[in-house]
């Protein structure tokens, strides 16, 4: 039995208890809701901690070691918290979601478990991130049959599996979940995809997996973030920085290799990271990024769309250079670049979307601005065109001063 199980009573509080050699743990089933169970130690069970068609608990700061399961949620939705908890030795895994939706599992401790750390079957809209998950037998994380979940910032070493995408027999296939931001570490497989497509896979590292990534040809996913957002940054990738641009085509380095992560004839990281992630100095502003390629500080990044300018602050303990990339929709046409308010003259260079500027300055602290001719941001379908809420003589002039222009 159930030490602690709870039907259709919330709002409770289950807290500092100590729970040794039950058949289970702490339950809440029916409809348990709002309730907290936090700084339990559970010992020897089968479930330790277990929710059914229960919602916006909150499971925290509790210690599950040699359970059959750490914590399993059942058709629970909404708003169900599992985070700070150390779990251990589960023989079945660390936590696993089960046919629930828009659930939170963060900063947990789950290690030297049998089965998965975590594992996400036929749920959507959950929030995995900043877990440790640390020398479990079989996947890291396991996204089985599930869609639109968002898994980041996670540390997920020493697995057999660091992240793992399947389809279960007579389910959906596991797809638009978005992996992103976590380092996948000294695992058999860093990432292994099995029939699961429309997934979308970026800023991850993958650092000496035996196997970085496998994908059965059947599975066609998204392994970057378009560029110069970029994907993945892969230990094992051998090619050279040495252009930019869309294309790859352009004469300068901008910290993403010249040439694709190839995983199988159908999956590609076409724009792979050449340093690990976070990349430094990389700012976005409605949408439009733009990158700083510098050894130097760069602090009190602005961007003003009245003005037409983007504006930094740089430090340099040496005289040094610097490769600035924007958007064209963010500033286009002629720019005006100024160090201490003073002009200078950059080379540019132009692709489709996008406009590098280089540049170098001496030792010391300078302001720097670019002043674009245009803030050019992609028309709307809707009159409106700034937005502010009027259609009126703004929006014809705005449209009126790029007339006859060709869109690349």
């Amino acid at each position: 039995m159930l030490l602690a199980c709870l039907h259709y009573s919330s709002n409770n509080n289950i807290t500092k208890n100590r729970l040794e050699n039950n058949v289970g743990g702490i339950g809440l089933y029916s409809s348990t809701d709002n309730s907290v169970i936090e700084n339990d130690i559970i010992h020897n069970g089968a479930a330790a901690i277990a929710l059914f068609s229960s919602s916006n608990n909150n499971i925290c700061g509790n210690n599950a070691t040699d359970n059959f399961i750490g914590v399993a949620i059942d058709s629970s939705s909404n708003y169900n918290d599992v985070d700070e908890n150390t779990i251990i030795l589960s023989s079945y895994g660390g936590v696993e979601i089960l046919s629930s939706d828009s659930n939170m599992v963060y900063k947990n401790t789950i290690t030297a478990n049998n089965g998965d750390g975590i594992k996400v079957f036929d749920g959507s809209n959950n929030m995995v991130y900043e877990n440790t998950i640390t020398e479990n037998n079989e996947d890291g994380i396991d996204l089985a049959s599930c869609s639109n979940n968002n898994i980041y910032g996670n540390n997920i070493t020493d697995n057999e599996v660091g992240i793992r995408f399947e389809r279960i027999e007579d389910h959906e296939e596991a797809s638009h979940n978005n992996v992103y931001r976590n380092n996948v570490v000294n695992n058999n497989y860093g990432i292994r995809v099995s029939e699961c497509s429309d997934n979308y896979v970026y800023h991850n590292n993958f650092l000496n997996n035996i196997i970085q990534a496998y994908s059965t040809t059947d599975s066609v996913n998204v392994w970057d973030s378009d560029y110069p957002s970029g994907g993945n940054y892969w230990n094992n990738y051998v090619g050279t920085d040495n252009f930019w641009g869309e294309n790859q085509n352009l004469k300068n380095g901008d910290m993403i290799g010249d040439t694709p992560y190839v995983i199988n004839e159908e999956n590609e990281d076409r724009y792979p990271l050449a340093e690990p992630w976070p990349m430094s100095n990389r700012w976005a502003f409605e949408d439009y990024l733009v990158v700083a390629i510098t050894s130097s500080s760069i602090a009190s990044f602005t961007f003003s769309k009245e003005l037409g300018e983007i504006g930094f602050e740089i430090v340099a303990s040496t005289s040094d250079s610097c490769s600035l990339i924007i958007s064209k929709w963010l500033l286009d046409g002629a720019f005006n670049f100024l160090i201490e308010n003073v002009s200078a003259v950059c080379p540019i260079s132009w692709s489709s979307e996008f406009r590098m500027i280089n540049f170098t300055y001496s030792q010391g602290t300078h302001n720097v601005k670019i002043i674009g001719e245009f803030t050019s941001p992609l028309i709307p379908d809707f009159p409106d065109i700034n937005r502010d809420g009027k259609i009126n003589i703004v929006d014809i002039f705005t449209v009126a001063k790029h007339f006859g222009e060709e869109l690349d």
